[in-house]
């Protein structure tokens, strides 16, 4: 399982007004194509309600469109929702608004309720791959998305687009939000394995290895 984002210089992912279409053509179009390797794409649902991402490789093969929403927030009129280029599957918790299950599953949305209270996001992926044989996957945010993702051991690889911008802001999102952790004992260690500069846009790409057993 891999993380991919955008981020600015300073780590964030949106600017503090919900900004963050600012990587560059070039960057968008390698993302597109990380997507058609994916078998899954997942996001949380604040991505969709801020976003309304169409969350597809625009190539010949698309990936399935996993949304993390446990209180059911995603509207009925959202991208994921009305294309039906590829499934989308939400997955929720046993809170969740009956009435809105039902409407999703008319519009061909497949309802997961993988939790009472949260969604078992390792009940999710082994879902994924028993269901739909999902191998490859692939983490778009937001950032307390990626923290519960990486809190819970599930990331192998980061791939990170830096771009060259700052946006500050004590309340714009960034690239790990979520509790934290309390010391650098606990802390995610990663090792870089490549680094590709985008000269025409000064980003650069950082990928990296997450480091198991910490």
């Amino acid at each position: 399982m891999r993380i991919v984002c955008a981020i600015s210089v300073d780590g964030k992912l949106a600017s503090i007004e919900g900004y963050s279409s600012f990587s560059s053509r070039q960057d968008r179009e390698r993302l597109f194509k990380l997507r058609e390797e994916a078998d899954a794409v997942i996001v949380g649902a604040n991505t969709i309600l801020n976003d309304n991402p169409l969350l597809t490789s625009r190539g010949k093969r698309n990936p399935i469109r996993v949304v993390i929403d446990g209180q059911l927030k995603i509207p009925l009129n959202a991208r994921v929702v009305t294309d039906k280029s590829a499934l989308t599957i939400v997955a929720t918790t046993a809170k969740a608004e009956q009435s809105k299950i039902a409407r999703l599953r008319e519009k061909g949305v497949e309802v997961w309720i993988l939790g009472d209270a949260r969604v078992d996001l390792k009940k999710l992926i082994s879902k994924l791959a028993a269901r739909y044989e999902c191998k490859v996957i692939q983490v778009e945010g937001g950032g307390r998305t990626n923290w519960e993702f990486l809190k819970e051991g599930l990331i192998d690889e980061l791939q990170l687009t830096i771009a060259p911008i700052i946006l500050g802001g004590e309340r714009a999102p960034t690239l790990v939000d979520g509790e934290g952790f309390k010391g650098l004992e606990d802390c995610i260690r990663l090792e870089l394995k490549s680094i590709e500069t985008l000269r025409s846009s000064s980003e650069v790409i950082l990928s990296f290895r997450v480091m198991k057993g910490r």
